[in-house]
């Protein structure tokens, strides 16, 4: 099969988009109305609850030993889709009115492979290239001419970029949120990892209303929306539809922090300004975690970064500066510390950068950056061969740096290398027991679109335990994480971006109770339902947060060893209880003492698609670059440049 679709582009150094456009143009007329998904109060229920055929396994939470996973891997073509979703499965329901935003996207694609996306009633597009309005313009005028569908490419310096992946979704009772990493394309979502972290929220009480009650997952949110420029409007009886519309929803049980990113110089004299320095970026992320407390077993651990481009950046800022906020947090039962107060007497307005300053004792310290970059034998051999490093736009100045090489870790698992490789101790083989050949969910020829960030340590016995889990769409760059100026009092950031930081101390107790879900919510307003019937439909395709919200003031009391984040390398691993397929037995299956250790354990799992810990480039191992020339055909005899 040849290559099909444009490929998704880089937010930092280069656009490179490669294969051929996707066959077929936009559905005209009977055609279009064919695939057109409605909803109503008497199908509405179906299309929302039903596991779709595109889906081999949706698994129910209540059939679950353990809880959902902190979020859930896309499905894609000839790879294990178990426990997986697509878009279709999280924007089916009656939404009334959406907010998409992303860098690429094929509305051609995504009429057939997402038609539900297309049937919302009403929609803004937040989008990062200039074809969007231009396809709506030529195959959808009455969709502009009558206001439902409205477009918007945020303003970016040069080099920066549009590139936040995310859906709003608003119901009559609720609302759902979902960041991801995925670009709304054929390449993206069919052949290539990637990830997404979703959560439903209810409306919030009168009470609330009337006291104003906020969040700060409800401030992240709307202080986001306001940035890209995005000022909505009212519309009579419809209401106002705009980012203070989103104040109408109760996000106190948001189960993760956000983290955005946008363009601009934050910092300077003024005390609103200083706070900005914080409020975007990897400083922004430093902030969260400097909040958090982590078992000892994470002192000076080792962290993961894995992205899909890596920009231009000093080994000063990888790990002086992006590294320090990789490493913030403290130890458990460490000295307790306060955040700098200005002279002016605010907390966390001094004129110099600064979060939390813990003592080296407390402090989980610095710990070894792993940097996970596919290798050219990886691309030759993916799904879509060298047609995927187009997504993957690394290049040979960037990828050569000397602090770069020598942190490079490859994608695959050290079974799913080249056999040709010469085999050598590697921190896979080296370090735990849990190590296999196998590579996690099959994804091994799935190369990363995925963006990922982690902090792990190692068990004799089983699998890595995580620290906390950064998913959005930052690669690693400064233009998405932003770089320091003027003495640490300014941050310079040049593209839009949006993430979720996961982190023990954000998840809410277990619960009975079904989960809200606005899916349910809102169908059970529209039409009497059974009871049976509003829990089938809240218990789908849960991540984490659905299941488990967080409690008012959780944070405040919780401690991170409530609960252990896991790695795992397949579904297996954390749903015992469900349905089992035809894999290999895994090490400790016939451990009948540790699974009954493990049934009454608290954990919940990352199903980070590669393996934890990541192997290291070995001699035969080259980190794909896409300014290359690439001889060597790839599995549909290609070479690239192509």
């Amino acid at each position: 099969r040849g290559a099909r679709g444009g490929m998704s582009g880089s937010d930092d150094d280069e656009i490179v988009f490669v294969g051929e456009t996707r066959d077929g143009g936009a559905l005209e007329g009977d055609a279009r109305d064919a695939k057109r998904v409605r909803y109503d109060a008497s199908n509405s229920l179906a299309l929302a609850t039903e596991t779709p055929a595109r889906t081999e396994i949706a698994p129910d939470p209540s059939s679950e030993r353990h809880a959902p996973p902190l979020f859930r891997l896309f499905r894609t073509e000839n790879t294990h889709n178990e426990a997986c979703v697509s878009v279709s499965d999280l924007v089916r329901g009656p939404v009334v009115w959406a907010v998409v935003s992303n860098f690429k996207i094929e509305l051609d694609f995504m009429q057939d492979h997402a038609p539900e996306l297309l049937a919302i009633p009403r929609v803004h597009w937040l989008h990062g290239q200039d074809d969007l309005p231009v396809w709506i313009e030529k195959h959808c005028p009455n969709k502009t001419e009558t206001g439902d569908w409205t477009t918007l490419k945020p303003a970016v310096p040069q080099w920066g970029t549009h590139h936040s992946k995310f859906f709003l979704l608003v119901f009559k009772e609720g609302c759902r949120v979902v960041v991801h990493t995925a670009n709304l394309c054929f390449g993206d979502l069919s052949v290539m990892s990637n990830a997404a972290w979703w959560q439903d929220f209810p409306k919030k009480s009168p009470a609330k209303r009337i006291a104003h009650a906020t969040s700060e997952f409800e401030e992240d949110l709307t202080r986001y929306l306001h940035r890209t420029g995005w000022r909505g409007r009212d519309e009579g009886d419809r209401g106002h539809v705009g980012p203070e519309a989103f104040r109408a929803f109760d996000f106190e049980g948001a189960g993760a922090k956000l983290i955005g990113s946008v363009p601009g110089r934050h910092g300077g004299a003024d005390a609103r300004d200083r706070r900005e320095t914080s409020a975007w970026g990897h400083p922004a992320l430093r902030r969260a975690l400097e909040k958090m407390n982590f078992p000892r077993a994470f002192k000076n651990a080792p962290i993961i970064a894995q992205a899909s481009s890596f920009g231009s950046f000093t080994e000063k800022w990888l790990v002086d500066e992006f590294g320090a906020s990789l490493n913030a947090g403290r130890v458990e039962n460490g000295s307790e510390t306060k955040e700098p107060r200005a002279a002016g007497g605010a907390v966390g307005e001094s004129s110099r950068f600064s979060t939390a300053s813990p003592s080296k004792e407390s402090s989980l310290g610095e710990g070894p950056i792993q940097l996970v970059w596919p290798t050219v034998s990886e691309v030759r051999s993916s799904l879509l061969g060298y047609a995927a490093g187009g997504s993957i736009p690394g290049n040979t100045r960037n990828l050569a740096k000397p602090h770069v090489a020598a942190r490079l870790h490859a994608w695959r698992a050290l079974g799913e290398s080249r056999k040709t490789e010469p085999k050598t101790e590697t921190s896979s083989s080296r370090d735990s027991a849990y190590s296999s050949n196998r590579h996690p969910y099959g994804r091994e020829r799935a190369v990363p679109h995925i963006k990922t960030y982690t902090r792990y340590a190692l068990r004799s016995d089983g699998p890595p335990k995580l620290a906390w889990v950064f998913l959005g769409s930052h690669n690693l760059s400064g233009a998405a994480w932003g770089k320091f100026e003027k003495n640490q009092t300014q941050l310079n950031v040049l593209s839009y971006e949006l993430g979720v930081l996961l982190a023990p101390n954000l998840v809410g107790p277990k619960n009975e109770k079904s989960p809200f879900c606005a899916v349910a919510a809102s169908l059970a307003s529209l039409a009497p339902l059974s009871d049976s019937a509003v829990s089938a439909a809240s218990k789908r395709f849960l991540c984490l947060a659905g299941a488990r919200p967080r409690r008012a003031d959780e944070h405040r009391k919780a401690s991170s060893s409530a609960v252990e984040f896991r790695h795992a390398r397949c579904v297996r691993e954390w749903s015992r209880g469900g349905k089992k397929t035809d894999d290999a037995p895994l090490p400790g299956d016939d451990d009948d003492a540790k699974k009954s250790d493990d049934a009454d354990f608290d954990f919940v799992v990352a199903p980070l698609p590669y393996p934890v810990p990541p192997r290291r480039y070995g001699l035969g191992d080259t980190p794909w670059t896409i300014d290359t020339v690439h001889a060597e055909p790839d599995i549909f005899e290609r070479t690239w440049p192509m």
